[in-house]
């Protein structure tokens, strides 16, 4: 193909882009150089991006070859840069290498494809390059249009912008193209170092025609210079406000010098580019200094709009502490400003909140927390659901009331942390007050019990009066218990002895002998403390026996004290009359004291003659003792005139055989065995029990030594026969 013809093709093709100018370049290369294969391909990071091609091209671009002829896998191969990053490569299939005139050849070919695709001249490129820098100040693209236009510009295979670090002592490769290995683009100079260097120092063009014979070569860039294949290179300061702020370098691999005209031309270009770099420098700074600004406006209205939402939180929470409000609307109102699910849990295991609805979740809420011990830190913990739970101590003046607990739906932020805490303290306030206002009637309700047990309340109206005014219902008949509950000295200890500590530790024990009684049934009981000696007045129906006694008094041995604590019960017998809780006190204490020493709960009828010998004892409490063993039997005798009470003590008297009390009261034994079945009945005593024949025999002689025996009881004088 003749060199006409070539030029014509690729003028031609010249008007339909830069396409159809490789493939006219390829189809003229094959005759042109006698080459099997022919291909035009670009380098983009290292991988080939073949433009147009002609033969077999596997297997010869691998990795880019270098500039000039080669063999490739036993097949000669030669290549030219048509502009730094693309190529023009042929390859034979024979084994006859390439000549010089071969690759003078596929140079000139090179040439007219570079013209034709888009080469121009130093006035356009200059007036495409302010175009793109004016559009972009961005670095990055800055850069990238300066050494872009260098390579074609200076028609040079490598070009690169090296700047000034920090210390201003060594160069620093911002931007490289048309570099087949990395290192070329991580270049660091030191000032004075190889030809860039010396540029940084004296602030003059430089140049090397031949790195292989010019001595200024530096040695340690020799090895990067041979793996490129650069031969020749020229470098120009870049200048900004009379300062070198660093070097503009170009290299071409093929043995083609730069010229006066080429250094007088980057020079000019280089004090364009130091100015384009300098205002991209500048105009970053000043983009990033505006980000730094918009991020601190950005925190500043975050933390203002957190701050807002503080003090309407708190302002919400003061208003319902200050206005009487519950702890339910406190949990209430931080549920809905943190977007959660909130309960309150108290130290004895109530949950206080709004209502539970269809909606509310508050069941989520785990009573037993997963922390040993809520610490005096809000706690957050994230469950298995994927919720968070944040849980914060209800606590006021060293006193713990329990805690606050928040499920969220993510993790908790610190508006949610400060929510928690402040709901937590007016929640301890209002607890506090709650307590207060319940000790308060709890004194005024014990000073009240007290003054009927010590007798200062003997007038039965006066005692109702009272009773309704601090909204304390009692009924008559009632049973007086004593429960003296020992270790709470051990507990103040353990708590270092805080007496806020004990008080609540004993109103603790106030709740447990509460829930105890309504588990018995006992419903309407007046409680009342002194110290760590509690006093219940607990009503019982006129029928009541001592069947319930008992069973009032074991559900109050079975309370749970905790650790360390215990707690001995006596139970009196029943009060009937205002004037009798005295009485019903000191039986209580009686029986306590009895349980204290057999460790099971003491009943007061169970005592038996037990009583006389634990306390001083006047003719009333035997009397009284009589009274409760045979008061139904008299009773009923004196109702209906029957020997009920005569024949019991004929009975005893006779050592309990039926024919001898039949023989001693002239009556049928038949008739004695149906009113002894008709004793048990009425009394509940079992006579064949050896204590229960005890008493009713100690009561018969405490009657006869008063004066009553049982024929006195009814009015009758009967000489008992032997």
């Amino acid at each position: 193909m003749r060199w006409p013809r070539v030029i014509v093709d690729i003028a031609t093709a010249a008007a339909e882009g830069s396409h159809a100018v490789a493939e006219a370049g390829i189809r003229a290369a094959r005759p042109l150089l006698g080459a099997d294969v022919a291909v035009v391909v670009r380098w983009q990071d290292g991988h080939p991006v073949v433009l147009a091609a002609g033969g077999d091209v596997g297997g010869m671009l691998e990795r880019r070859p270098p500039e000039g002829a080669g063999w490739v896998d036993g097949r000669p191969v030669a290549a030219v840069s048509i502009d730094p990053r693309t190529d023009v490569v042929v390859s034979r299939s024979a084994p006859i290498g390439f000549e010089n005139t071969d690759l003078e050849s596929l140079r000139a070919l090179g040439e007219l494809i570079n013209w034709a695709g888009g080469g121009r001249r130093p006035d356009a490129l200059l007036r495409g390059f302010a175009t793109r820098v004016v559009a972009s100040l961005d670095p990055d693209e800055v850069l990238v249009c300066t050494a872009d236009a260098v390579v074609q510009m200076l028609r040079a295979e490598i070009a690169g912008v090296l700047l000034r670090d920090a210390t201003g002592e060594y160069l620093e490769m911002r931007c490289a193209i048309g570099n087949t290995k990395r290192d070329t683009a991580r270049l660091r100079i030191r000032s004075g170092q190889g030809l860039a260097g010396r540029v940084l120092r004296s602030g003059r063009p430089e140049r090397i025609d031949d790195y292989s014979t010019d001595p200024r070569s530096a040695p340690e860039f020799m090895a990067l210079s041979d793996v490129e294949g650069t031969c020749s290179a020229i470098a120009v300061p870049l200048h900004w406000d009379g300062e070198v702020t660093g070097v503009l370098c170009a290299w071409r691999r093929r043995r083609e010098p730069f010229t006066d005209e080429d250094e007088s031309l980057f020079a000019a270009f280089a004090e364009l580019c130091g100015t384009a770099i300098a205002n991209a420098g500048r105009h970053e700074t000043e983009r990033r200094r505006s980000e730094r600004s918009e991020a601190a406006h950005a925190v500043l209205t975050e933390r203002h709009r957190a701050a807002e939402r503080d003090l309407h939180m708190y302002a919400e929470l003061a208003r319902i502490a200050m206005e009487g409000g519950d702890v339910d609307a406190v949990v209430r109102t931080v549920g809905r400003l943190t977007n959660s699910v909130a309960v309150v849990v108290t130290e004895d295991g109530r949950t206080l909140g709004p209502p539970s609805s269809v909606n509310d979740r508050r069941a989520d809420v785990p009573l037993e927390l997963p922390f040993a011990d809520v610490g005096p830190e809000p706690t957050v913990c994230q469950r298995d659901d994927g919720s968070w739970l944040l849980v914060a101590p209800v606590h006021a003046a060293g006193v713990a009331f329990g805690h606050l607990a928040l499920v969220l739906d993510a993790a908790p932020t610190a508006g949610d942390r400060l929510a928690a805490e402040q709901a937590a303290v007016v929640s301890a306030l209002l607890l506090a007050r709650e307590e207060a206002v319940v000790a308060a009637a709890r004194r005024l309700q014990s000073e009240f019990v007290w003054d009927l047990l010590d007798g200062r309340l003997p007038d039965s109206v006066e005692a109702s009066v009272r009773a309704r005014h601090l909204g304390t219902g009692f009924a008559l008949p009632a049973r007086v218990a004593a429960i003296m509950v020992h270790g709470l000295a051990y507990d103040a200890t353990a708590t270092g002895g805080n007496p806020e500590h004990l008080e609540r530790a004993r109103s603790a024990c106030a709740r447990l002998i509460g829930q105890a009684l309504d588990g018995a049934g006992a419903s309407g009981t007046v409680l009342a403390r002194r110290a760590n000696l509690f006093a219940a007045v607990v009503p019982c129906g006129p029928g009541e026996t001592i069947v319930t006694a008992r069973r009032l008094a074991r559900a109050l041995a079975a309370i749970q004290w905790p650790g360390g604590m215990s707690a001995a019960v006596g139970v009196g017998g029943p009060v009937k009359h205002v004037a009798g809780f005295p009485e019903g006190w000191r039986e209580a204490r009686l029986a306590r004291s009895a349980a204290a020493e057999s460790g099971e709960p003491g009943i007061f009828e169970d005592l038996g003659v037990l009583q006389f010998l634990l306390a001083p004892t006047s003719r009333e409490d035997l009397d009284g003792f009589a009274r409760r063993q045979l008061g139904p039997l008299l009773d009923y005798d004196a109702k209906r005139g029957t020997e009920l009470t005569r024949t019991l003590d004929v009975y005893l008297t006779a050592g309990c055989s039926t024919r001898r009390t039949a023989a001693l009261m002239c009556i049928h034994h038949r008739t004695v065995a149906y009113r002894m079945q008709r004793v048990g009945d009425l009394t509940g005593l079992c006579l064949d029990d050896q204590e229960d024949r005890f008493r009713v025999q100690l009561a018969c002689k405490i009657l006869a030594l008063g004066g009553k025996g049982v024929e006195a009881e009814r009015g009758v004088e009967v000489t008992a026969r032997g």
